[in-house]
């Protein structure tokens, strides 16, 4: 079974569907063969208290998921920096098993 990275954002939900398209694009490593994405979804406030309660102090506008597909051989910590850097303008934190990577 894969487990999803989870990335929460300060972005509306359809600003980062473009952009995750135009970084899906751009970068090889993130394309769909490599990674599975989930729908971007609008933040509810459950999931902001969620946030709270974990101790992250960061209003989620919006998130979305993506997993590794099985014998791909992606690297994970690289697709999170490559996200991070294409998302350097917005807010946006991503974890793994509710454990910050950025």
């Amino acid at each position: 079974m894969s487990t999803a990275t989870v990335f929460h954002t300060s972005l509306d939900a359809r600003e980062v569907e473009e952009r995750l398209k135009q970084v899906q694009a751009k970068h090889a490593l993130l394309s769909t063969s490599s990674y599975s994405y989930s729908m971007v979804r609008v933040s509810s406030e459950l999931d902001n208290e969620i946030l709270e309660e974990l101790g992250f102090n960061f209003h989620s506008v919006s998130y979305f998921g993506i997993t590794e597909i099985r014998n791909a051989h992606p690297v994970l910590s690289r697709a999170v920096e490559l996200m991070k850097e294409e998302f350097k303008d917005a807010e946006i934190i991503a974890l793994f098993q509710n454990e910050i990577m950025i």
